[in-house]
């Protein structure tokens, strides 16, 4: 199999956008789980031309279970937690041969 490149774009919450002090602790989280996932960022910054506020891409030879596992750690899900910043989340997901 060859690599994974996930392009993942997020809207962020009024309450998230509001408290620029949760911006940093953040993104080192999402850089923390995403390692553990074994999903190496390429890069992130802000688009152009659509309603999205982020967007980062990763590459992982880890199939698509990496890329669950971090999305499911990344939204909280099934904590009270969930969703906590994210108010839309989106991945485009491109194969590498």
């Amino acid at each position: 199999m060859g690599k994974l490149v996930f392009i993942n774009k997020v809207t962020w919450t009024k309450d998230f956008l509001k408290n620029s002090d949760a911006w940093q602790p953040e993104m080192d989280r999402w850089d923390k789980l995403a390692k553990k996932h074994g999903l190496k960022l390429m890069g992130r910054g802000t688009p152009w031309g659509n309603n999205y506020h982020n967007v980062t891409m990763y590459v992982t030879d880890k199939g698509l279970d990496a890329w669950n596992s971090f999305t499911t750690d990344i939204l909280g899900n099934g904590t009270p937690d969930a969703w906590k910043y994210v108010k839309e989340f989106a991945t485009d997901i491109v194969s590498l041969a």
